[in-house]
């Protein structure tokens, strides 16, 4: 079975944006969280060793 995205990629697409638009998906706002005084984004990746280290910071109480 050949799914929506498949044949959307095989058509030639490559906007992620554009093919969820078609399907009705709407944008969600997801504000910052603020925890210890420090405003932290929800969705903060973790891809590298100084990303690492960034969120181990941001777990350790503020002096």
């Amino acid at each position: 079975m050949v799914t929506a995205l498949e044949r959307s990629l095989k058509q030639g697409a490559r906007q992620a944006s554009a093919f969820v638009e078609e399907r009705g998906a709407t944008e969600v706002f997801f504000p910052g969280i603020e925890i210890g005084g420090r405003l932290i984004d929800p969705f903060f990746n973790i891809n590298s060793p100084e990303d690492l280290a960034k969120a181990d910071a941001l777990l350790k109480p503020r002096a």
